[in-house]
Order: structure tokens, then sequence, then C-alpha cells
């Protein structure tokens, strides 16, 4: 009984592996993750209502 506990877990894990392994990797032709432009904020902002996508604005200040 023992013994099948073990084979039993050793598969869920390497289920899980493997399935975390698959939804990681982008789709052939797309990137992954954030696409992030260099561009003033009107231009950023028209190319989002275009797409109908939220626009996320992402600034710092070093002083």
């Amino acid at each position: 009984m023992k013994r099948l506990q073990v084979v039993v877990l050793v598969v869920c894990l390497v289920l899980t592996m493997v399935s975390v392994q698959t939804n990681a990797a982008p789709e052939e032709g797309k990137s992954s993750g954030v696409n992030f432009l260099k561009t003033n904020f009107s231009e950023a902002l028209a190319k989002a209502v275009k797409a109908n996508k939220p626009l996320m604005i992402d600034f710092w200040s070093d002083g």
C-alpha cells in the first residue's frame, strides 16, 4: 500500500511539472509578458483606445 502511494505521488508531481511547463511557453509568433512602448502619452492613448485595451503608465522620479 505504501508503494502505491509513492507511485501515485510521483505521477502527480510529474503531471504537474509537465502542465506548468506547457502553460508557461508562449504560442509561436506571440511574445509573453508586457510590451512596453517608448512613445508619448497621446500616441499611447490612441493606440490603447484603438485596441480597446487599458493603458498602463509606468514612471519614476530620480529626485
